[in-house]
C-alpha cells in the first residue's frame, strides 16, 4: 500500500489552507499536510517533514512564494513548487516558472490543483529518471574507462568503416612499446603489429564480416622487434548506429615461457624417474603397480616394467601376511619412512629393500595409491652382516685392537685392551697410545716405527708397555695404516697380542736348559773334579801338620783350602741344579719351624754384625715339601740379603697368611737391584754375592718352582734396598699325607 502524499503548504490564512486541502481530497489524492507561514517554520519543515510536494501562496505577510521557492530550490530542488495565488499576471506567472516553480494555479481555480499536483508530480519523475539514467552511464562510461584503462590485456577499439584505430589502452601500448599518437588515428593494417592478423584492407574487411575471430596462440611484433605471444580475440558490434571492432589481445608470453619451462620441468622429472637407480612406484595398497621405473622392476629381478606389470603382486611378498601387515601400517600411518623390508625376486630368492612411502589420495577419481622409493640394500645388509661379525670379532677376540685417527689419537680399543692394559675405553678414548709407554724403548724405535706407517707400510714388533697399575707387559704389534677411498692416510689400526706369558715361558724353558745343561755337565765332571779335590784337600791337610813349626807356608796352605772348599761348594751347587726334586718326598711342614731353622744357617755364614728380625706370627703355615731344600731356597736368600747390607743395618724376615698362599719375605738395606739385572735375575751365574757361586738364586728359584710355587725381587720403595718374595700353597692339614 503506498504512502499518503506529504504536503507542505505555504498559508497565511486558515481558510485557504481549508479550501486547498478540501479541492485535493475531492480529487481522491490520499495525503497528508502541514502549514507554515514564516520562512523558519519553511526550512523547518523542509527537514523535518519531508514533503513529497510544496503549495506556496504567492504573498504572505511576513514570507512570500517567491522567497519559498528559491529557498526550495537550495534545499530541496526535487520536490514540485507549485504557485497557490489569488491573481497573477502574465508576467509574474512567467518569472515564477522561471524561477522553478512547476506551475501556478488561481484560488478561484482550484479544480485545476488536484491535476497540477499531478502534472508536477510526474514530471518531476521523469526528470529524475532522465537524471539517474544520464548519472548511469556517466558512471558506466567512467567504471567502463576505468576497467579499459586499467585492463591486463590489451584493447583497440577499431572503426568498423575506416580501420582507424579510435582507442588504445595503455596495456597494448605498453606491451607494443608505442605511445598513443603513434597508435590511434592509424588503420590497423598500417601498424604491421598484427599483421597475422589484417595485413590488408581485404583481410579487415573478413574480419568485420566474420563479427568474432579468436586465435589462441598468435605472434606479436613490438615496435623493437621483439615478438610477444598473444591471445587475439575481436567482435563487432555497433555503437550509435555505426560499427565497432574491439580488439582484446592478452600477452601470453610469459604463460607460453610457463608451460615450456614446466613441459621442460615435466620431462626433467620424467628422465628422473626413469633414469633415477631408486626404484620409483605407484601402486594400489594391496601392492599392484600402476606405474614405475625401470630401476624398480630391475629391483624384483624383471627385465622390463611391462614383464613386471604381467605379473601378479603377491609374489613380491615372502608371505601374504607380510603384504596385510603393510597395508594396515600405511593405513594407520598414512606414510613410512626408512622402512627396511624383505621382498622377492621373480626368482623368488630374498631381496631387503630401503622403502619411503606415501598414501595418497587422487583429486579425480579419490583413490587411494601408494607413492614411493625403493632401493635395493640386499649388498648392504650383507656388508652389514658381515660387519657385524667382524664387530663381535673384534669385540669378543682376545687380541687386542687400537684405533687411531691419523694424528694418533685413540678412536676405538675392544675390551680385550680394557683387559690386558687395565685402562677403561672411556680413559683412553681421545687419548694418545703414548700412555702405555714403559720408558724401556728408546726415541729411535719409536721414529722407527712412525716413519715405516707413516710411510703407508705395516710395522710388527714386540714392545714393551706398562698396564694402569704400572706392572709392565710385553706385547707383539702389527700396526697398519688405513686409506681412504683417494690413498690418503686416515688412521692407523693396531692388532697386539700380549706375549709376556709366552717370553716368561721362553726364558724359564732357556733357564730350565741351562740348568739342564749344567746338571749334565756338573754330573759328567763331579766324579772328575771330587776325586782331585779330596786328593788336594788331604795334601794341604797334611801339609798343615807337617809345617805346622814354620808360618811362613801357613798363609798358602790356608789359601789352597779355601780355594778347595769354594770349588767343593761350587760342586755342590751345580749338583743340585742337576738333581730334579720328586713331590713324593714331600711331608707336611710348618713355614715358621723351617724358617727358624734357617736362621741358625745364615748366621753360620758368619754375618754377625748384621742385625736378622724375624715375624713369623702366630699362625701357622702349613705346606708340604721338603724341609731341607726350603731352608736351602731361605738361607740363600737370607744370606743374599746380609751380604749386601751394611755393617750395622738390618735384615727383615717377615711370614704371613695370604688367601690360600704362605708368603715370607726377604728384605735387606742393601745397594739395591741394578736395572739392566732384572730379566735375568734369577738366571746362573747372571749375579753374584761376595764369596758367591753365582747360582744361588738359579737355586731358590728351582726349589720354589718345585714346591708350586713363585719367587719375585724388587728395589724397595722408598730406597734403600731390595725384596724378595716367596709364594708358596698352603696344605690342606685336613689331608696329610701318611
Amino acid at each position: 500500500m503506498s504512502q499518503p502524499l506529504r504536503i507542505l503548504l505555504v498559508e497565511d490564512l486558515h481558510t485557504d489552507a481549508a479550501l486547498v486541502e478540501r479541492e485535493i481530497r475531492k480529487s481522491g489524492i490520499d495525503f497528508t499536510s502541514k502549514r507554515v507561514e514564516t520562512r523558519e517554520a519553511f526550512l523547518a519543515a523542509l527537514g523535518e517533514f519531508g514533503p513529497d510536494v510544496i503549495l506556496s501562496d504567492y504573498s504572505l505577510p511576513r514570507f512570500d512564494g517567491m522567497s519559498a521557492l528559491r529557498l526550495a530550490g537550495d534545499h530541496a530542488p526535487n520536490i514540485p513548487f507549485i504557485i497557490i495565488t489569488g491573481s497573477l499576471n502574465e508576467e509574474t506567472a512567467v518569472e515564477c516558472i522561471k524561477a522553478g516553480a512547476d506551475d501556478y494555479v488561481l484560488k478561484d481555480r482550484l479544480a485545476r490543483l488536484a491535476p497540477a499536483i499531478r502534472g508536477a508530480m510526474e514530471k518531476r519523475r521523469l526528470q529524475r529518471e532522465r537524471h539517474e539514467a544520464v548519472a548511469a552511464m556517466r558512471a558506466s562510461e567512467i567504471r567502463y574507462r576505468r576497467l579499459f584503462e586499467a585492463a591486463k590485456d590489451g584493447i583497440l577499439i577499431l572503426d568498423g568503416e575506416t580501420g582507424l584505430v579510435v582507442d588504445a589502452n595503455p596495456f597494448i601500448l605498453k606491451i607494443l612499446g608505442y605511445s598513443a599518437h603513434e597508435v590511434v588515428g592509424r588503420s590497423i593494417w598500417d601498424l604491421g603489429f598484427l599483421g597475422d592478423v589484417v595485413p590488408s584492407k581485404a583481410a579487415f574487411a573478413e574480419l568485420l564480416e566474420k563479427k568474432y575471430v579468436r586465435y589462441e596462440d598468435m605472434p606479436l611484433q613490438a615496435k623493437d622487434g621483439s615478438r610477444r605471444e598473444v591471445e587475439f580475440v575481436s567482435n563487432v558490434y555497433a555503437v550509435n548506429g555505426r560499427q565497432v571492432i574491439q580488439c582484446n589481445i592478452r600477452d601470453i608470453t610469459e604463460r607460453k615461457r610457463a608451460e615450456k619451462a614446466l613441459r621442460e620441468t615435466q620431462e626433467r622429472y620424467r628422465l628422473l624417474v626413469e633414469r633415477n637407480l631408486a626404484g620409483v612406484f605407484r601402486s594400489t595398497i594391496d601392492g599392484r603397480v600402476l606405474d614405475c621405473n625401470e630401476a624398480f622392476a630391475a629391483i624384483f629381478g624383471y627385465s622390463s616394467r611391462e614383464e613386471l606389470f604381467a605379473h601378479p603382486s603377491q609374489g613380491r611378498y615372502p608371505t601374504p601376511e607380510a603384504r596385510d601387515l603393510f597395508a594396515e601400517r600405511i593405513r594407520r600411518e598414512g606414510a613410512v619412512k626408512n622402512l627396511v623390508s624383505e621382498g622377492r625376486r621373480k626368482d623368488g630368492s630374498p631381496v631387503w629393500i630401503l622403502e619411503n612411502v606415501s598414501l595418497v589420495r587422487e583429486e579425480k577419481t579419490g583413490q587411494e595409491v601408494l607413492e614411493g622409493t625403493a632401493i635395493d640394500i640386499t649388498e648392504q645388509r650383507r656388508a652389514e652382516a658381515e660387519r657385524g661379525r667382524l664387530a663381535t670379532a673384534i669385540e669378543q677376540g682376545h687380541e687386542s685392537i687400537v684405533m687411531t685417527d691419523a694424528r694418533g689419537t685413540i678412536l676405538y680399543v675392544n675390551p680385550a685392551f680394557e683387559r690386558i692394559t687395565g685402562y677403561s675405553r672411556e680413559e683412553v678414548v681421545g687419548q694418545n697410545p703414548r700412555i702405555l709407554k714403559s720408558g724401556l724403548h728408546d726415541r729411535a724405535f719409536y721414529e722407527r716405527m712412525w716413519g715405516t706407517i707413516l710411510s703407508g707400510y705395516p710395522w710388527s714388533g714386540q714392545m714393551t708397555n706398562r698396564r694402569k697399575d704400572g706392572s709392565l707387559f710385553t706385547e707383539h704389534s702389527i700396526i697398519s695404516p688405513v686409506r681412504d677411498d683417494s690413498g690418503a692416510i686416515t688412521g692407523f689400526v693396531a692388532a697386539k697380542r700380549d706375549v709376556t706369558r709366552e717370553i716368561e715361558l721362553q726364558r724359564k724353558l732357556e733357564q730350565a736348559k741351562n740348568l739342564e745343561t749344567v746338571g749334565m755337565i756338573a754330573g759328567g765332571v763331579a766324579h772328575e773334579v771330587r776325586n782331585p779335590l779330596f786328593a788336594i784337600t788331604t795334601i794341604v791337610t797334611a801339609l798343615e801338620r807337617k809345617l805346622s813349626d814354620q808360618p811362613e807356608f801357613a798363609e798358602y796352605t790356608a789359601h789352597i783350602k779355601d780355594q778347595s772348599n769354594r770349588l767343593n761348594v761350587l760342586m755342590n751347587d751345580l749338583l743340585t741344579l742337576g738333581r730334579p726334586i720328586d713331590p713324593q718326598e714331600f711331608v707336611a711342614l710348618d713355614l715358621r719351624d723351617v724358617l727358624s731353622e734357617t736362621k741358625a744357617l745364615v748366621r753360620a755364614g758368619g754375618m754377625d754384625t748384621t742385625a736378622c728380625v724375624m715375624e713369623l706370627g702366630g699362625d701357622p703355615l702349613p705346606v708340604l715339601g721338603t724341609s731341607q731344600k726350603l731352608q736351602q731356597a731361605f738361607a740363600n736368600l737370607g744370606q743374599n740379603a746380609l751380604s749386601f747390607t751394611p755393617h750395622g743395618g738390618l735384615v727383615r724376615v717377615r711370614a704371613w697368611r695370604e688367601g690360600p698362599t704362605a708368603c715370607v719375605e726377604f728384605s735387606d738395606m742393601g745397594p739395591g737391584i741394578p736395572a739392566d739385572l732384572f730379566p735375568t735375575l734369577f738366571a746362573p751365574f747372571q749375579t753374584r754375592r761376595k764369596g758367591g757361586t753365582g747360582l744361588g738364586l738359579a737355586i731358590v728359584r728351582q726349589i720354589v718352582t718345585a714346591h708350586g710355587g713363585t719367587v719375585e725381587g724388587h728395589n724397595n720403595d722408598p730406597p734403600p734396598g731390595a725384596t724378595f718374595t716367596v709364594t708358596l700353597p698352603l696344605a690342606d692339614t685336613s689331608k696329610r699325607p701318611e
